[in-house]
């Protein structure tokens, strides 16, 4: 019998809604000067603000929403607790909206209130060739998500 990933976890709870209402972000890559230069060039970062792309995989994610844990997909056990609020999203060059539709990708930012996180160092920058033994997916949740995630991979362990 073939072991459940972390995918697969994710999958099965998504499948029973579990994540409707809890807003999960999973964070790309960094974007380059060129990616922010596209009808970006106003925008100016706040105190602990950063640009990220990001997608919404399970749910739609209004800005606004808060998250207090962030963790790397590899290892859900290496979470890092956190204050932060997705404070801007563009889904293309010249379109913001007030949230990020659930299946797509955008360009966010992210307000960590007490500093950035040394974890977001594991993303890489747009373009770059991911190299999987430095570089991760990062998800930006609630610890009510990561608690279930956590519980569902004892079940299975």
């Amino acid at each position: 019998m073939r072991e459940l990933s972390i995918s697969d976890i994710f999958f099965k709870l998504n499948q029973q809604n579990y994540f409707n209402g809890i807003p999960t972000l999973s964070l790309l890559d960094v974007p380059t000067e060129k990616e922010l230069s596209r009808g970006l060039s106003n925008k100016m970062l706040g105190t602990n603000e950063i640009f990220i792309f990001a997608s919404a995989d399970f749910t739609d994610v209004k800005t606004g929403s808060e998250f207090n844990v962030i963790f790397p997909w590899k290892n859900l056990h290496e979470y890092e607790k956190c204050s932060c609020v997705l404070n801007y999203v563009s889904v293309n060059p010249n379109y913001e909206t007030d949230y990020l539709p659930k299946g797509y990708s955008a360009l966010c930012i992210l307000e960590f209130i007490n500093g950035t996180p040394e974890m977001l160092r594991l993303l890489a920058i747009y373009g770059e060739k991911k190299d999987y033994t430095k570089h991760d997916t990062l998800i930006l949740t609630q610890k009510e998500a990561l608690n279930r995630l956590l519980k569902e991979i004892e079940t299975i362990v």
